[in-house]
């Protein structure tokens, strides 16, 4: 991608696991999620030297979401939304 400002600057941190829905900022620990369609929560960590990394926090087993749609942290809770059953309509 190309920022459309000159103040913006676009640099990649890593690799993420295919099928990413969400990305979300968590300002507890300063830190980035994003949650794939599976219902896999990652973490994203940058260390102070080397190459950031991500790590699995949670699985769909974990918080019941199988086909993650939304989340987002409100103070130090996650809130992850979707469907329980990859093929359910509702």
């Amino acid at each position: 991608p190309t920022p459309l400002r000159p103040d913006i600057a676009i640099n990649q941190l890593l690799t993420v696991h295919g099928g990413v829905t969400r990305l979300a900022f968590n300002k507890t620990d300063s830190s980035l999620y994003y949650s794939g369609y599976n219902g896999n929560i990652y973490k994203v960590i940058i260390p102070g030297a080397g190459s950031a990394y991500d790590t699995l926090m949670y699985t769909g087993a974990d918080h019941g979401i199988h086909v993650v749609q939304g989340m987002e942290f409100f103070d130090s809770t996650l809130y992850v939304s979707g469907n329980r059953d990859p093929d359910s309509a509702f």
